[in-house]
């Protein structure tokens, strides 16, 4: 009998004791830092954060220690936090290595795992380690009583190291090798990629230069067709004054398509052609409409003189009898030339007869 009852007992204590222990690991809320460790050189940015995933709660404070020595506290920032009201600021102190806080929230409190309080800026002044802790903290439930749901803080620890210095790229000398197609030591500057069908602008010694090569040709193939023309008979009977003004035309005309058009075009026969086509037309055309060159005639009064007259003494055979005719008769034979000096022919004289010895 007493054996059962104490069993009895036995069992109802440790029933009682899970379930006190289940409420209060039910209820228990903690706050932490992230992150939790790390290695640092020059800056440590540290976030306090609240962490009550089953109840809600709505009032936060703690005191967090570190080491003086090693860390300089330069800032805490209250964005993005949870608690909406701070009746004791955030403030640090760099002479006793201290941070405090004191923050509510005045609506319904929060309940979460990951609800960010403050932000901590630190400096590292020295090397080695540096470790952050909750020398105090507290978390109130917001069920109208304040119940204390507080569980021990997690702090964090850091390694403070010297930066690695930056790596430079040394550039590497190469030695030129020598060859026979590359013997040269400096450096060609080359300018900007031009596509192919691009032509680049000509300078003005460039144009000065195409200017005359060109104007030789075309007077060299001007000449070629000027001389001969100019030394022909019919040529030679045209007024001086067209043949300046013609030849100086063909000239200017010559150096000017010369010029232009074999370096716009890049067609030099056409450039020189074209003067010298012309000028073959205007000699063409010169010889067509040039008249005959005329012979003065004789005055009409005037009669051919006796000595030009021919005699002739023809050989006749025996049986055939013989002809004569005085030179007097033959004189009067020759036809008489009109007066017409518009035209001025020269008539012929007709075959005179054979005179009669």
């Amino acid at each position: 009998m007493l054996k059962n009852t104490l069993r009895k007992t036995a069992q109802f204590i440790f029933a009682a004791s899970l379930f006190i222990s289940f409420v209060q690991t039910a209820q228990a809320a903690s706050l932490f830092i992230f992150p939790a460790s790390g290695s640092f050189h020059t800056t440590i940015k540290a976030t306090v954060f609240v962490s009550s995933p089953n109840e809600s709660v709505n009032s936060f404070s703690a005191t967090i220690t570190f080491p003086k020595d090693k860390l300089n506290a330069v800032s805490i920032s209250k964005d993005g936090s949870v608690a909406n009201f701070f009746p004791k600021e955030p403030a640090f102190s760099n002479q006793n290595g201290t941070v405090t806080f004191e923050g509510v929230n005045l609506g319904s409190g929060f309940q979460g795992t990951t609800g960010k309080l403050i932000e901590i800026t630190f400096t590292v002044k020295s090397l080695g380690a540096a470790a952050l802790a909750f020398s105090e903290s507290q978390i109130l439930a917001n069920d109208g009583s304040g119940t204390d749901v507080t569980k021990p803080g997690v702090g964090a620890s850091y390694t403070l190291a010297v930066a690695p210095k930056p790596v430079v790229n040394t550039p590497v000398s190469v030695p030129k090798t020598e060859t026979a197609e590359d013997k040269s030591d400096f450096v060609q500057e080359l300018g900007p990629a031009v596509p192919a069908d691009i032509k680049p602008i000509p300078t003005s010694s460039e144009i000065f230069k195409s200017f005359i090569w060109n104007g030789v040709l075309a007077v060299f193939l001007l000449a070629i067709v000027f001389v001969p023309g100019m030394m022909a008979e019919k040529f030679l009977t045209l007024p001086v004054t067209k043949v300046f003004i013609y030849g100086g035309s063909f000239f200017i005309l010559g150096i000017i398509l010369g010029s232009i058009l074999s370096d716009a075009l890049s067609w030099w026969k056409l450039a020189f052609g074209i003067p010298a086509i012309l000028g073959i037309g205007y000699f063409w055309s010169a010889f067509r409409n040039k008249p005959a060159v005329s012979v003065p005639a004789l005055p009409s009064s005037e009669k051919a003189p006796e000595s030009i007259l021919p005699v002739v003494a023809p050989t006749a055979s025996p049986s055939e009898p013989v002809l004569t005719q005085s030179p007097e008769s033959v004189k009067n034979e020759l036809p008489v030339m009109p007066d017409n000096s518009s035209a001025n022919p020269i008539a012929a004289p007709t075959e005179p007869k054979p005179p009669v010895f």
